[in-house]
């Protein structure tokens, strides 16, 4: 792989990153996590529904509004927690 690919490949995952470092630190809404992983909504959405069907993320509803944390009870989550924590 160049070094043209790796760059590319590393900002595709960027985002996916920052919302998964930032739900590891607490429970959020979906404007909170467009704020603090700095993402768009529409990119925010669409990772969060790749999160919810992998069962990594928990969805829960607060009248209208929602709220997303991560799924604590994964064995891969646990690990991915320890990963994130690591990580700047």
């Amino acid at each position: 792989m160049n070094q043209v690919e790796l760059k590319i490949r590393r900002k595709a995952l960027t985002p996916f990153y920052r919302i998964l470092k930032v739900l590891s630190e607490e429970e959020l809404t979906i404007t909170q996590i467009e704020l603090k992983a700095r993402v768009n909504h529409k990119t925010a959405v669409s990772n969060l529904i790749l999160l919810k069907e992998a069962r990594i993320v928990h969805e829960t509803s607060l009248g209208r509004v929602k709220m997303y944390k991560l799924n604590k009870d994964n064995e891969k989550v646990q690990i991915l927690i320890k990963l994130l924590s690591s990580w700047p």
